[in-house]
């Protein structure tokens, strides 16, 4: 099976990849991305660290000058609780506090907080505060300021590297992104779409109806498998038509058979009768009589061989052979065939055909097309009267406009080639206009059961598209029937 191949390709497993590596990668950017997050967040708390540690120093600043502005003796407690808190907080945060400095200016900025801790403590503890301290304190204060402003203004630089890094890092997957969507799209496109829209150019001989085979050049597994399965639908298709065509062909003689019985015994009953008439009276009767009831066994004796005949070109097996035809004679050529069936169903039927006028067409097949279309004139009510005329020859005819249904090229009939144009009207029952769009549906019929298969209009329109014609059809119930055929003609006649 071609499904079971291994190494055989696959638009199941083309998709399956691309989709598979835009996942891969869009993974892989998810990853990136929340690596790029995680690193703002220790920014982000590395900066909360860098502002608590400067925000103690400014209060601890803040308490030093209530101390020596106001002799605030409770503030000088406070900055030196102050500076013990900063101490605390950075010994915490070492981690935090190295990856912003070197561990030197750290150690530098925790002996200043240490010393300015000590000295304010021994400047509290006097009871009378020396001179000498003060100056000492400011300095040490300024000092952790100074180095608080440095670890802040760092922080910010980090900061400012984190957040253009995550914008770097966020537009190129972006753009890397985008990429790969387009480079799949195109590789799809290569290797899933291409084959898809040669898939429509393979089929193009199959709309052109040439049923015969389907040959994909694609190799993909899933197109294979459509192949092979429309290939054997096609056989399965080829094989119908034809048993169609024979079960038509074999329907149609059927409905012959009792009208061809018919015409064939008068001929047959008068050449009896007049044999009867010589054997019983051959004595007795003189020359001019013999002579009379001679030339009568003769004329029905043609009589019958031309009925015969119209059967055998009507029933005449083989490809079909387009020859130019006149037009009157091939339907002069089907009325010995449709003579009893017209006298059964008292109907009459009348030509208007320019004996010129000559078409392009297969005779037997054209034949057969023409006795379908008699034949249900003739069935469609009692009495009909069925009009047979040819209009002339010409180049793109559009079909009438009260036609209901028309098979054939849209827009008109021809392809800038010459048509003539038949008319076969009858005075019958019509057809409904529910049942119009489905007349030239195999099996459809509204006959009684038994009365017919509903094949023959279907045939009609299969031999006109065989000559590359068009039929058109109008009714109206009550009314009558009418159908244009539309065939290739040898321009230059016109008709009568």
């Amino acid at each position: 099976m071609l499904a079971s191949n291994a190494g055989m390709q696959s638009i199941h497993r083309k998709i399956t990849l691309a989709f598979g590596s835009l996942a891969l990668l869009m993974a892989l950017l998810a990853v990136f991305s929340f690596s790029n997050m995680a690193y703002l967040e220790r920014r982000v708390d590395q900066g909360l660290v860098v502002s608590r540690l400067e925000h103690g120093v400014m209060e601890m600043r803040l308490q030093e000058k209530n101390l020596f502005l106001y002799n605030n003796l409770a503030a000088g407690e406070e900055a030196r609780l102050q500076a013990a808190a900063v101490m605390a907080l950075m010994d915490a945060e070492q981690a935090q506090l190295v990856s912003l400095s070197d561990a030197a200016l750290l150690a530098r900025f925790r002996q200043i907080l240490a010393d300015y801790r000590d000295i304010l403590e021994r400047y509290l503890a006097e009871d009378t505060p020396g001179a000498e301290d003060m100056p000492l304190i400011r300095a040490q204060g300024h000092n952790a300021s100074e180095l608080a402003s440095q670890l802040t203004a760092s922080e910010r630089q980090t900061l400012s590297r984190a957040i253009a890094t995550a914008h770097w890092g966020m537009a190129l997957s972006i753009l890397i992104l985008a990429l790969m969507v387009v480079a799949v799209g195109r590789w799809l496109a290569r290797r899933v779409v291409s084959p898809l829209r040669q898939l429509t150019q393979d089929l193009a001989p199959i709309a052109a109806g040439h049923f015969d085979h389907l040959s994909l050049a694609n190799a993909d597994a899933e197109m294979l498998a459509f192949g092979e399965a429309f290939n054997r639908m096609l056989q399965e298709l080829e094989l119908r038509r034809r048993r169609l065509a024979q079960s038509e062909k074999l329907a149609a003689l059927g409905v012959l058979i009792a009208g061809v019985a018919h015409e064939l015994n008068n001929p047959i009953s008068n050449i009896s009768t007049t044999a009867q008439l010589l054997l019983e009276e051959h004595a007795e009767a003189g020359p001019a009589q013999l002579a009379e009831w001679a030339g009568m066994i003769d004329a029905e004796t043609a009589r019958a061989q031309r009925i015969i005949a119209a059967l055998q070109g009507y029933g005449k097996q083989g490809l079909a052979e387009p020859a130019p035809l006149r037009l009157a004679e091939l339907i002069h050529s089907c009325q010995p065939l449709l003579d009893g069936l017209l006298r059964q169903h008292q109907a009459r039927l009348s030509l208007d055909i320019d004996p010129e006028l000559q078409v392009i067409g297969d005779a037997p097949r054209l034949q057969q097309a023409l006795i379908n279309l008699v034949q249900n004139a003739a069935l469609s009510g009692e009495a009909v009267q069925i009009e047979i005329s040819a209009g002339p020859c010409a180049s793109d005819p559009a079909p009438p406009a009260e036609a209901g249904v028309v098979l054939g090229e849209p827009g008109g009939c021809g392809r800038s080639r010459p048509l003539c144009r038949l008319l076969i009207r009858d005075s019958g029952q019509g057809i409904a206009a529910e049942d119009l769009p489905r007349v030239f549906e195999p099996f459809y019929s509204r006959r009684q059961r038994g009365a017919g298969m509903g094949l023959g209009l279907y045939i009609v329109q299969e031999i006109i598209q065989e000559h590359q014609g068009c039929i058109a059809l109008a009714s109206n119930p009550g009314q009558g029937t009418s159908v244009w055929l539309y065939l290739p003609c040898v321009t230059g006649v016109a008709a009568a």
